[in-house]
């Protein structure tokens, strides 16, 4: 799981999922939300691009931030990617992996009112998983997890943050690595649709229910 998770990192910087040093994916230990202070979850340390990432330099960390294994001490806790990861891990046991990026389309469609539009197949299959999340700065305040475990609810495995980028959820990673590639090819089609028109959603064709 934990050379599976280095790789994931390579994948995500091949799809132009990173932003130099920055961004994060987290994977839950197994078995961790067992222990007292548990759960556990891996993420990559601030300081290595992801194509730089290996499965030893991760850090294991608790969802109230202590450092249970520093891998090669190759950098620290990156406090927003380690907010916005704590908050998911500490309340949906289910979620083996969260992924968040900061993809260009689809960030630009968390700065619209109208979020994501059913254009596409892939954005009809991404529907009913959506939930969004208002923007509250750098996401650097421990104060807005709880808010963060609102917004995805129980069963959410997609939260748009608004002004900021998409974050997936999956019960493997290869399901949450699934929902952010459909996500950002939705997002690429609706950008892509709403240039061609001009901007104008009365020309598009958009499907009724």
């Amino acid at each position: 799981d934990v050379v599976h998770r280095g790789l994931l990192l390579r994948v995500a910087h091949l799809m132009g999922w990173d932003q130099v040093i920055f961004n994060h994916i987290t994977a839950r230990v197994p078995g961790s939300e067992k222990e007292a202070d548990g759960p556990h979850f891996l993420i990559n340390p601030l300081g290595l691009r992801f194509d730089e990432v290996t499965a030893c330099s991760l850090l294991k960390v608790t969802v109230d931030a202590e450092i249970k294994d520093g891998g090669l001490n190759a950098g620290g806790l990156f406090r927003q990617g380690f907010v916005i990861h704590a908050a998911i891990h500490a309340v949906r046991h289910d979620a083996v992996c969260v992924w968040h990026s900061h993809h260009e389309e689809t960030t630009a469609v968390c700065m619209t009112k109208h979020g994501l539009l059913p254009l596409s197949q892939e954005a009809i299959g991404m529907l009913p998983h959506i939930a969004y999340h208002p923007f509250e700065g750098t996401a650097n305040d421990m104060g807005e997890q709880p808010r963060l475990q609102k917004n995805i609810g129980k069963y959410k495995k997609i939260l748009m943050l608004q002004n900021h980028g998409p974050l997936t959820l999956g019960k493997t990673i290869d399901e949450a690595f699934y929902l952010m590639y459909n996500v950002c090819r939705s997002a690429s089609y609706q950008q892509k649709a709403m240039s061609a028109v001009g901007g104008n959603l009365d020309d598009l064709n958009i499907p009724t229910d």
